[in-house]
This record gives structure tokens, sequence and C-alpha cells, in this order.
């Protein structure tokens, strides 16, 4: 549910633990959201909330608590709850569904923190001065902070992982959302839809696909779908072979019209008809083709990026931090409302049941869709991160 530079909302290629904030998106975000890929625009005004379905197989169903959540308990105390935005669609869904029924419900005083700083993170870690509860993360930084003894483990007994998508109930964290980058082109131009690369070993093949190129300038973007080009096995992407990737980048460096920094530049650039073929983010490919604009895009060997909750190790408010991931993960329409503001994917299955049927198909983690996803390589991306995104300018630089 952050969105750290995941794209739509923004994507660096910058530092190791860059912020690629999956769901963080501010002010402008909320009147921008169309066409930003920062909210759907389907979800109409006055469209009647989410209507139960049937419960997913092996889920359990809604909760007796408000909004379909787990039952409250009185537990009272303090929670810091520390995401990447304090405005929005995404801020004002985590005020209702959360900290309203945290405060109301349970008892439980919330401080939201909009600005997240990871060199602030680690220095609390490091100086046993823990001032933060839950943290909207990164899963780079999620990843590298199990590694590190820096999290607490998720309590299973309290958070229900039966309502989750498969692989979201981790040790030490929750898997929030997914987006990924996706082979995608403009259907007015040199494709039809339907007609783009399959693979991304034909979107790197010049001969077979000619036609101009545009890419994201961040490795996390671009990398993964070149070493695939390769002829590497998504199943076996990582530990990611760079130079496999830069090989197959060469391939088609001649075709590159641009090298593009930010989902909103690509976004003008692929309905400018500026380019034929392009690298492209869910939430922006979903919100544009949903809304007739002339984008088309592939699931299958889309490069996944994750967001994931986190309770850090030595919280002064433990229990209270428990209680409020079960609150976050159990409680499907939350999970629904999420969706339909920003057209990613989410990850309690009752909740995207319960999506606008006229989304719910294009969603990243919708059952068909999640499974053609690359994995994420969170532990690859938190250990090198910074060297591959140095490598990547250095050769864009030629």
């Amino acid at each position: 549910m952050a969105s750290r530079k995941f794209d739509s909302l923004g994507a660096s290629g910058g530092s190791p633990l860059g912020r690629r904030r999956f769901l963080g998106y501010g002010a402008a975000a909320a009147s921008a959201a169309l066409l930003a890929g920062r909210g759907s625009g389907l979800a109409a005004a006055g469209r009647p909330g989410p209507s139960p379905r049937s419960v997913p197989p092996g889920s359990t169903g809604p909760g007796p608590g408000r909004y379909g959540g787990p039952a409250p308990t009185q537990i009272g105390g303090k929670l810091t709850f520390v995401a990447g935005d304090s405005e929005g669609p995404v801020a004002e869904a985590r005020k209702k569904y959360l900290f309203d029924v945290l405060a109301e419900d349970y008892g439980v005083e919330v401080t939201v923190i909009g600005t997240l700083d990871y060199a602030l993170v680690e220095a609390q870690i490091r100086t046993n001065q823990i001032d933060w509860d839950i943290i909207d993360a990164d899963a780079f930084f999620a990843a590298r902070a199990a590694q590190e003894g820096w999290l607490e483990p998720i309590d299973y007994s309290i958070v229900d992982p039966s309502q989750l998508i498969d692989g979201a109930a981790k040790e030490f964290s929750v898997l929030a959302g997914v987006g990924a980058h996706h082979i995608a082109w403009n259907t007015e131009q040199a494709y039809g839809p339907g007609e783009g690369p399959a693979t991304w070993a034909e979107f790197f093949d010049p001969e077979a696909f000619p036609g101009r190129r545009a890419f994201r300038s961040g490795a996390l973007q671009t990398l993964p779908g070149a070493a695939l080009a390769a002829g590497i096995a998504p199943a076996d992407l990582y530990p990611l072979d760079l130079d496999a990737a830069f090989e197959s980048l060469e391939r088609v460096r001649d075709t590159v019209v641009k090298w593009v920094d930010g989902g909103q530049p690509m976004q003008d650039l692929a309905l400018g008809g500026e380019a034929d073929l392009f690298n492209f983010y869910t939430s922006r490919c979903v919100t544009l083709k949903s809304q007739g604009e002339p984008i088309d895009f592939r699931f299958d060997q889309g490069t996944a990026e994750e967001a994931d909750f986190v309770i850090i190790k030595g919280s002064p408010n433990t229990l209270q931090a428990q209680h409020a991931m079960a609150l976050a993960f159990n409680t499907p329409e939350f999970h629904t409302v999420l969706a339909e503001a920003t057209n990613i994917g989410f990850t309690n299955k009752l909740g995207m049941e319960m999506v606008d049927p006229a989304i719910q198909p294009l969603l990243s983690t919708a059952p068909e869709n999640y499974a053609l996803l690359t994995p994420a390589g969170n532990d690859w991306w938190a250990a090198n991160q910074a060297d591959a995104e140095q490598r990547f300018a250095e050769w864009i630089l030629g």
C-alpha cells in the first residue's frame, strides 16, 4: 500500500531504498488521478459500495467488525503509522478503514507520519530509540530489514492469512499491493490491439518488431525485462543476470527514441504517439485502457514490484500494531476501495472479488494475471539496486 516509486506513484531509479512509494500520492494525485494512474476514474461518485460475493476458495468470509473486518477488541494504547503520503484517496481510505476504526472500536490513539525516511528508521533501530510502529514500506526495505533482524514477526493468530493471496503472508511482513512494468504499445501507431510483442524476447527483437522504443531510465523498471529477453525463464529471473540484460539492451539501442524518468512523462510520450513500444506501469496501463485510450499491454512477463507493511522490532506498541495489521489485511472493503482508487492489485482475496467488474479483470492480483507476473526479487534489489542503477545510468550515457 505504499507507493514507493512504484510508478504511479512516481518511480525513481535512485537510491537502493529509494521511494518507489507504491500508493503514496498526495493531494495533486487526487485531482489528476484519472490519467496519472493515481485513481481509476471508474469508481463513479454515488456508486453503491462493495457487496460481498462468494467467498474465495480457502478463505474465510467477512468478519463481524466494521466493513467486514475482524471483531474489535478494546486494547487501548497508542500506535504510530508511517506512510509516504498524508493526503489523497489512499490516505482517505486509511483514515476511514484503519485509523478511525482503531480509535473508535479499539480505543487506540493513532499518530500518522506522512513522510517516510528510511535513514531515520535505521537510526531509530541502531540507537534503540523506536518511535514508529508500522511502516508502509518498500518491499526492498522490508527484505533488508528482515535480514538485519529489524522487524517483529507477524502474529498470524491475530492476522488471518487465509484471506490473503498466495505469498502475501510473510514471516516479518505482509504484502499489501502489487504492480509491475509491462510490455505496452500505442494501438494507433505501429501495432494494433493485441498485435504487440507477446514476450520481452520479442520486444527486444528489432527485426521481428521494428519501431520506436522508449524505456524507463531506472534499472528497476527496465533491467528485469531486458534479462528475460535473453531467454531467462521468469522463475529463474533472480539473481538478475546483468550481463544478459545489457546484451539485450545493446540489440535495441538504435531504436530507442527516449529514456524516460518517471511514470507521467512516459504516459505523455505514449499517448502522444512518440514511440511504438514502451515499458509501462500497471496502474497507468489499466487506467488508460479502461478509459478507451489507444494503449494495450501484456500481463505475461510483467516485472513485479511490491509494497509491504512491517512492524519495527522494539516497537513500544506491538500489540496495537498486530491488531492494526489484522484490520488492514482482514478488512475486505478496504482493499476494494484501494484497488478502485489506484488500479493496482491488493491482497485480500474477498476484497479483490468485490472490485468493480469493469476493472477487476485488469488488476495485477486477479488470479489469472498474478500468475503471469515475474518474481519481484526483493532480496536481490535490496542488496544490489545501487550498483545496478549506477551501471545502467552509465550505459545510457554511452
